[in-house]
């Protein structure tokens, strides 16, 4: 029994799929039949795969996210050329619904990781440049519930830090007694 073309059409999209966002083993058994597909028939992927694209809005909340969300965009289009619009804190992009999924979920979970980066980079710059009150008691209770690891992940980036401390220039002029 042959199948209809819809049906072969919808099969070889759904092994593209796979190849696409596969894992590992799974990726390259898709691969392979949808070759073998393609060779049986004499087509390409390119006939089959839905080009179609869309605009997508993202929200950014800053330059480094932007700046996050266009290299994600980059890579998941594989290309350094992404149509976009940029309105305030909306990025609107044309993708395919692949790409925006891929990109969604690539953003969600590097801008979490961004923030926890940011995060101990703020605090190993504060303390490289010793930018904290006087210690008391309730300071180092919240220095000891940091954990060890953030710690040392924190004094590595003190590490690669610039050295320079702000000096304050200004001198208050002499009072004149009156």
């Amino acid at each position: 029994m042959s199948e209809t073309p819809e049906r072969l059409i919808d099969k070889l999209r759904k092994l593209e799929e796979l190849v696409q966002r596969g894992i590992g083993g799974e990726r390259d058994k898709a691969r392979v039949l949808r070759d073998a597909i393609c060779a049986k028939y004499g087509i390409t992927p390119e006939q089959f795969i839905d080009q179609t694209t869309d605009a997508y809005i993202f929200h950014v909340e800053s330059k480094i996210e932007l700046r996050l969300l266009m290299n994600i965009a980059a890579w998941a289009c594989q290309t350094t050329k992404i149509k976009n619009v940029k309105a305030r804190n909306e990025v609107h992009l044309h993708l395919t619904q692949p790409q925006y999924i891929d990109i969604v979920e690539c953003f969600q979970f590097y801008r979490g990781k961004l923030a926890e980066g940011l995060d101990d980079y703020c605090v190993g710059f504060i303390h490289q440049h010793k930018l904290f009150a006087p210690p008391s008691g309730e300071a180092e209770e919240q220095s000891a519930a940091i954990a060890e690891a953030r710690w040392k992940r924190i004094a590595l980036l003190m590490q690669a830090m610039p050295n320079d401390h702000w000096q304050n220039r200004k001198t208050l002029p002499e009072r004149v007694p009156a």
